[in-house]
């Protein structure tokens, strides 16, 4: 370290850490051949290929998905009318969590209830 800088290497190539394998039964015999392979695979290229098709892949359906998002009120025809198209939020649902509350209130009346019917009857 010099002048308060620091040396730093940056790596062209992804490092993955994590092992790759197959399962088999213990002492299978097949299972150095197994190994030959997929060390080949990993030699060859291949792994690191679809980690990154799959990673290209994740990545396109997140861009779609947030694109839809965007156009959440596209109009669609519906017979002869138009209807806006939107997605449900906790406003649309706001019905839903009184009627919960509601039976929560009433299960926990009922609960109370059978709690001092019981004393009363062991009393």
């Amino acid at each position: 370290m010099k002048h308060g800088r620091h040396l730093y290497h940056l790596a062209r190539n992804t490092f993955h850490p994590q092992p790759y394998g197959i399962a088999c039964p213990p002492g299978a015999p097949y299972t150095p051949v197994l190994n030959l392979m997929l060390g080949r695979m990993v030699q060859a290229g291949l792994v690191d290929k679809w980690h990154r098709d799959e990673v290209t892949n994740f990545m396109m359906k997140q861009s779609s998905e947030q694109s839809k998002q965007k156009d959440q009120t596209q109009e669609t025809e519906v017979g002869q009318g138009r209807v806006a198209v939107r997605s449900l939020a906790l406003d649309h649902l706001q019905g839903a969590f009184y009627i919960l509350g509601c039976f929560t209130v009433v299960a926990a009346g009922a609960l109370l209830t059978e709690v001092i019917m019981s004393l009363c009857i062991v009393n």
